[in-house]
């Protein structure tokens, strides 16, 4: 982030808002394209089902299958990186992030339920990961035999290993908040015929990933693209 955070109440918010926008973005693609998804829902209420990649879980059109996103903000993308450290690091009785991720990637591909898993964070890839990525997956064969035997020992085999790098996609989304949030604007105005409200749409949003398995159709989507707040009488 290019505005820097001072506290860990603009931390937290500023967290979720990323979120939400990450949210947003994936809304407007199903407007514009009604045969993506059944339906999306942010912040999936069944954390047994989905794991740690929950935040925007995505039904495939008339499938059995998933797009599954998870958002990662950090205050400073331009100076925490995302690393080895910040990936395998956990403390004594929990798991890492790899592990997380792995757990519920590798059970949804043996349902033959995953699509798509995809990481999105403000960080910025360091050289080393930087170096073995590949149309922005880690490349297992390029990772270093001392990170290896690391990564086999958390997330238990090496063809599992290979299985996770596959099918796990990093976006590294760098835009400063208020230019994530001004791009999804200007797409939104334009498929809402500038009849929308922008506020009112964030605003649903953010209630929506607070409610209890609230699932977002296009039909409800549409509707609330197109919805204006009513205004108060004088």
């Amino acid at each position: 982030m290019k505005n820097k955070l001072s506290n860990i109440k603009q931390i937290t918010r500023a967290g979720y808002e990323y979120q939400d926008l990450i949210g947003i973005r994936e809304l407007l693609r199903f407007y514009r394209d009604k045969n993506l998804y059944d339906c999306i829902t942010l912040e999936f209420p069944n954390k047994d089902e989905f794991a740690a990649l929950d935040d925007v879980v995505c039904k495939i059109k008339d499938q059995d299958k998933y797009k599954l996103i998870q958002v990662k903000f950090s205050v400073d993308g331009e100076t925490y990186y995302c690393d080895w450290k910040w990936l395998i690091s956990k403390k004594e009785t929990g798991k890492s992030l790899i592990q997380k991720w792995s757990k519920t990637i590798l059970e949804k591909l043996s349902n033959n339920q995953l699509l798509e898993a995809k990481i999105v964070t403000n960080k910025m890839p360091s050289a080393e990961i930087k170096n073995i990525l590949k149309e922005n997956k880690i490349v297992w064969c390029n990772i270093s035999a001392e990170q290896k035997s690391i990564l086999i020992e958390q997330i238990g085999s090496e063809e599992n290993c290979k299985l996770f790098f596959e099918n796990c996609t990093f976006e590294f989304l760098q835009d400063d908040l208020n230019v994530l949030d001004n791009s999804l604007f200007n797409e939104y105005i334009g498929i809402s015929d500038y009849k929308g409200d922008w506020e009112f749409f964030k605003s649903y949003v953010k209630n929506t990933s607070m409610c209890t398995n609230q699932k977002i159709t296009r039909e409800i989507l549409a509707n609330i693209i197109q919805c204006c707040p009513p205004k108060k009488t004088s």
